[in-house]
């Protein structure tokens, strides 16, 4: 089977899913003290059904890992939606490498033909 390109650039089915509303969201994705402090209370409510007055050490790092995912999920995402919008390139090279073992030395396949 035979990839090309005009095959690889197809777009993936959405299935009509549509796109989360937090996706381009500043204060779900954003990098500044403020919202990173209100991702984790909110994730220390919604996600961990904690209050903060009573989250202990391990809430707080659970709502602190969410948050920093949450973040990260939106790059990566970015990331492969920019990607798949970049040209393929596709290249086969068919130019042997030349052995660079020391004279005199027999590389370690020179019995196979």
């Amino acid at each position: 089977m035979t990839v090309t390109p005009q095959a690889a650039a197809l777009p993936a089915p959405t299935y009509g899913i549509p796109e989360p509303a937090s996706y381009g969201d500043p204060q779900r994705n954003g990098l500044t003290a403020n919202d990173l402090f209100e991702a984790i209370t909110e994730h220390l409510f919604f996600s961990l059904g904690r209050r903060a007055s009573g989250a202990s050490i391990h809430d707080l790092y659970l709502a602190l890992s969410l948050a920093v995912r949450d973040r990260l999920v939106t790059r990566q995402l970015a990331s492969d939606a920019a990607l798949k919008q970049a040209p393929a390139r596709w290249w086969l090279s068919l130019r042997r490498v030349p052995d660079r073992s020391p004279a005199g030395q027999q590389p370690a396949d020179a019995g196979d033909p």
